[in-house]
């Protein structure tokens, strides 16, 4: 049953461990939300946030709306969110409004970067 595994986004998520490493490592738990991961897949991410250096317990919710790869963190004091669907979907629309404002539309739709 490697199928959810191949479907999760491994590289996202160790990249995401090793960026917050410094804020998780003090958490006592970590809390991985995504949709339909097997045992593998769970062990696969609990390897991954040991490699990165937490040592706390890695608790898993399955959360069936989410897209296949996307993934939230949650520690004590924060949380992360990977959605690369969603991403593209604020792009595209950036860049529909950038596209209808300079075919000469009088309003000038503004980008707001900190969606990206």
């Amino acid at each position: 049953g490697g199928a959810a595994l191949e479907r999760f986004p491994q590289a996202p998520l160790k990249a995401a461990l090793e960026m917050l490493a410094q804020e998780i490592d003090a958490s006592p738990r970590l809390v991985v939300r995504t949709a339909g991961l097997d045992d593998e897949a769970r062990a696969l991410i609990q390897q991954a946030c040991a490699d990165s250096g937490f040592t706390g317990v890695v608790a898993f919710r399955d959360e069936p709306g989410m897209a296949q790869t996307a993934f939230q963190l949650e520690w004590a004091d924060g949380r992360a969110d990977h959605d690369p669907k969603g991403s593209a979907d604020r792009v595209a629309e950036a860049l529909t409004a950038a596209l209808a404002a300079e075919a000469g539309h009088a309003e000038t739709l503004s980008v707001d970067r900190s969606m990206f």
